[in-house]
Order: structure tokens, then C-alpha cells, then sequence
């Protein structure tokens, strides 16, 4: 009976095969993708306060999404996190474009075609809100017991795959791409998607789906940080006081999101 019980657990912490893999992977392709092409749309079709206002929900629709599965709880640490987070965002963001006058970018739009890429902008926060919380859902959380580099690898090869013809016919129809273009979206695909997505995926399966999607709002006080340094600071009075105010909303958001996180922790082991 021991023995039967031993074999079984052993079993169940063995290595995840390829097929098992592939099954996770060809899962959170297609919302990968789809999640990655709204947010380029949005860029093409709104101003980028407006697309990066829409983005900075995506830590608010991964709270939601994991809370609703059963990934994490539910408690007033993170939620207020995550609200500073958002509201850093959209603070750098209106912040931005005081300086770099956003007003007359949005003149450029009309409000159909600004509507159209709002519209992709939130749907792509969602779309990652739902494939950062399925990465963690599907992944063990011991990471000897499966690959992330062979996941994502699936990940890129399924999208390849089923996107060829979709490649060929903008190739022939909208655009020529040249070897030159191509060899440009290649080396831009692994060093900003695939380092910077394997990084993030890690964080999310070593921390929560929260905490690693809060993580990257990070980016907004170290840019701030580096300005200051280097004398690029916002030289509008409304633009500065917009970054500050963001920095530190991102992070007091940040600090009180792991606060939760580690709340939660204690209470499942006690």
C-alpha cells in the first residue's frame, strides 16, 4: 500500500512530456497572439496615452481573472495595489502627453478610427489578463517538472504554423517585405517577445499572475529614475508632477500587492 502510494505520488511530480507541452502551449497561442495584435492595432488607430492608459488595466484584468478562477484571493492589500498601479499609468501617461502635446496627435484620428483602437487597446489588456493567468493555472509550480523554454517554443511554433498563410497573403496583397523587413521583425521577435515573455512567464509562475503582471509596471519609476539622471525630465510643470505622482502610485501599488500576496500565503499555510 505504501509503495503503491509512493509510485503514485512520484508519478504525479514526474517531468511533463511533450504532449502535455504541446496541450498547455496550443492553449495560450491563439490568445497570445490575438492579445499582442490588439495592442499593435490600438497603436496604429489611437494616441499613445490613450494605448497606454488601455494597457496599464491589464494588471487590474489579471487580478480579476485569477481571483475568479480560484488562483488567488481576494484582499484589500492587492486590490488597492492594483488600483495605484492603474492610476500610475494613466497618470504617466496624461503626464506624457502635457509635454509631447497629445491633443494634436488625437487630431490626427477620426472618432471612428479612434474608437476602433480603443476598443483593441482593451481588448488586448483582457486578452493578457487571461493568458498570464492561464500560464500560471496550467504550469506546475515546481519548475523541474516542466520547460518553459520548450513551452514557449511550442507557443512560437504553433502561431507559426497556423499564421503562414495569413503571412503570405498580407505578403502578397498588402505589403512586399522585404529580407531586410523580415530579418528586422525576427530579431525584434527574439530579443523584445521571446526574452522579455520567457523573463515574465518565469516571474509569473514563481510569484502569482498578479504579482509578476504588477511587476512589469515597474518600467514606469525606473524611466523616471533614468530621466532624472540623465536631465530628460519633463519640462512642463503638469507633466512632472503627472510622472512623480506615477512613479510613486506604481510603487506603493507594487509594495502593497506583494504585502497581499504574502498575506495570503501565511494564511494558507496556517
Amino acid at each position: 500500500s505504501s509503495s503503491s502510494s509512493s509510485s503514485t505520488s512520484t508519478s504525479s511530480m514526474s517531468m511533463l512530456g511533450h504532449l502535455q507541452h504541446m496541450s498547455i502551449a496550443i492553449k495560450i497561442a491563439p490568445i497570445w497572439f490575438l492579445s499582442n495584435y490588439c495592442y499593435n492595432t490600438s497603436l496604429n488607430h489611437t494616441s499613445i496615452a490613450s494605448s497606454t492608459v488601455l494597457a496599464s488595466t491589464g494588471s487590474l484584468f489579471t487580478f480579476l481573472f485569477a481571483v475568479f478562477c480560484g488562483e488567488e484571493r481576494f484582499n484589500q492589500s492587492k486590490c488597492i495595489g492594483v488600483l495605484l498601479c492603474v492610476l500610475g499609468g494613466i497618470s504617466t501617461a496624461f503626464g506624457d502627453a502635457s509635454e509631447e502635446g497629445e491633443e494634436e496627435e488625437d487630431g490626427n484620428f477620426g472618432p471612428t478610427e479612434k474608437i476602433m483602437g480603443d476598443t483593441a487597446g482593451l481588448l488586448s489588456a483582457i486578452g493578457y489578463g487571461a493568458y498570464t493567468v492561464l500560464i500560471k493555472a496550467k504550469c506546475p509550480s515546481s519548475e523541474s517538472r516542466y520547460s518553459m523554454q520548450l513551452l514557449f517554443g511550442y507557443i512560437g511554433l504553433f502561431n507559426m504554423v497556423f499564421l503562414i498563410p495569413a503571412f503570405f497573403l498580407v505578403d502578397w496583397t498588402v505589403v512586399n517585405l522585404t529580407w531586410v523587413v523580415l530579418g528586422m521583425i525576427v530579431m525584434k521577435g527574439l530579443l523584445d517577445n521571446v526574452l522579455s515573455d520567457y523573463l515574465w512567464a518565469r516571474a509569473v509562475v514563481l510569484t502569482s499572475a498578479t504579482v509578476a503582471t504588477v511587476g512589469l509596471g515597474l518600467t514606469i519609476p525606473l524611466a523616471f529614475a533614468t530621466d532624472l539622471t540623465m536631465g530628460n525630465l519633463n519640462t512642463d510643470v503638469a507633466g512632472v508632477w503627472g510622472n512623480v505622482f506615477g512613479a510613486l502610485s506604481v510603487l506603493i501599488g507594487f509594495v502593497l500587492v506583494n504585502v497581499g500576496s504574502a498575506d495570503e500565503r501565511h494564511e494558507h499555510h496556517g
